[in-house]
């Protein structure tokens, strides 16, 4: 979950990598972000064999311009483990 904005209204992309060797770890979204900030929740699922580092990516669009302000606060990660079979 995290709050965020971007002056103009260009999205970002969210994702969770392996810190060793950069692979996506079941997250890779893209945000739709407008000039007032909004709180969002991204729900995911890692594979089975994760590593214990992990690295949380914002990453800006391709129509990001010289000007673009992103503002991003309040994130917290949430582990949820699944019942017990």
């Amino acid at each position: 979950t995290f709050t965020a904005s971007c002056n103009t209204g260009h999205d970002f992309r969210v994702k969770i990598l392996d810190d060793v060797n950069t692979a996506e770890l079941g997250l890779n979204s893209l945000v739709n972000l407008t000039a007032a900030s909004q709180s969002f929740t991204l729900t995911f699922s890692t594979p089975a064999a994760v590593p214990n580092l992990g690295r949380l990516k914002f990453q800006y669009n391709p129509t990001s311009l010289a000007g673009d302000v992103y503002t991003v606060d309040d994130v917290v990660l949430e582990v949820l483990l699944a019942p017990a079979p």
